[in-house]
């Protein structure tokens, strides 16, 4: 018996030998109806996973950013920030705090499932690489550098509770100790 592979190409009327001029063999067509069901439910279910999926926090309002906390270090007189700030503080865009304190954000490692969330709901990108895109362009400018990347949310506590002007962000669900206090997000 011979099989092939079906592609998005191979949606036309053709028999199972795959020339469109030889005769279908029996109960052909209900397998081509059934490779077709195959083949649009993945088109739709990539279709699904490459459209813009998240719900931006501007948009959702503050339930949607409830699966993480902002954090700076606890003599930080800062208490509160607009999403666009918080954007603008993360992407270095803005150098020093209200108190002159200069910004210092920190990062969670790419495999951090709330640096993903992070990504979408705070940074407005879809994906990590653009991410990766912004802090390259600004490197290879000479405007400026990524942040430090941290592998454990403890690390990011640390780093931030050690930095006047420290900022970071952690799981909703993380506990914060003495050293650090949580932003609040005005919408």
């Amino acid at each position: 018996m011979h099989s092939r592979h079906m592609t998005a190409l191979d949606l036309g009327p053709q028999s199972f030998s795959g020339r469109p001029d030889s005769p279908a063999p029996r109960g052909s067509r209900r397998q081509s109806r059934s490779r077709l069901s195959v083949v649009g439910t993945a088109v739709a279910s990539l279709s699904l996973a490459l459209s813009p999926v998240a719900t931006w926090a501007a948009d959702a309002g503050p339930d949607a950013y409830g699966a993480l906390q902002i954090i700076v270090n606890a003599d930080n007189p800062v208490q509160s920030v607009t999403r666009e700030e918080a954007r603008r503080v993360f992407l270095k865009q803005r150098a020093s705090w209200d108190s002159d304190v200069r910004v210092e954000p920190v990062d969670q490692s790419l495999q951090s499932p709330i640096r993903l969330v992070f990504t979408r709901d705070v940074l407005r990108m879809e994906r990590l690489s653009d991410v990766r895109a912004h802090w390259q362009r600004l490197m290879f400018t000479g405007r400026g550098s990524a942040p430090p990347v941290v592998s454990t949310e403890d690390e990011v506590i640390a780093f931030v509770a050690d930095r006047p002007g420290g900022v970071g962000y952690v799981s909703s669900s993380t506990i914060l100790p003495p050293g650090v206090h949580r932003l609040e997000i005005e919408w």
